[in-house]
């Protein structure tokens, strides 16, 4: 007997269907167009998100991205507080990945060092950092959101910065948020 004889064999049982059905009723493909289209929305909402918020500094695009559960004054706060300390501060998503209702993000962020912040003096200097961040978005609003990002190493280049340069007077940016 050779080897492909029960291969067929199997083959052609999992294509069998039951109780009279065609291959396609009775194993039907994924909605998979559907949830593409799903997870490009998310995708969509994480875009807007860095694009409105941490670019633009439109605070009021929070209260829209954003679940009612969500401390949304507290992200307000710290988007504030790192525009006072950066300006041309720049987000750039590196690659978005979906699945089901999540999406993570890759980024990479760029700014100049213009106000105080961690208890360091504005340099001028321009420091980069990256960070990958998870969000969970239900009914078209961030829900939760989980985020990693290399805090040792923006120290480190405000530290370098501060060394090097004597401290700068904050420039009045009106574009800031207050």
């Amino acid at each position: 007997m050779s080897y492909t004889a029960p291969l067929l064999l199997a083959a052609s049982l999992s294509l069998s269907c039951p109780f009279g059905l065609s291959a396609a009723e009775a194993h039907p493909t994924p909605p998979c167009a559907s949830a593409n289209a799903d997870v490009e929305q998310l995708k969509e909402t994480v875009r807007s998100y860095y694009q409105r918020v941490w670019n633009d500094g439109d605070l009021s695009a929070i209260d829209e991205l954003f679940g009612s559960d969500y401390d949304r004054e507290s992200l307000k706060n710290t988007v504030s507080t790192f525009r006072w300390g950066f300006s041309d501060l720049t987000f750039k998503v590196v690659n978005l990945i979906g699945e089901g209702n999540l999406v993570a993000a890759y980024w990479t962020a760029e700014a100049r060092h213009s106000g105080k912040i961690f208890g360091v003096e504005a340099t001028g200097a321009w420091v980069s950092v990256t960070g990958i961040e998870i969000f969970r978005i239900e009914d078209g609003k961030i829900q939760r959101d989980w985020q990693v990002w290399d805090r040792f190493d923006l120290m480190k280049q405000l530290r370098d910065a501060s060394a090097r340069t004597p401290p700068l007077e904050a420039p009045k940016n009106e574009n800031r948020p207050r």
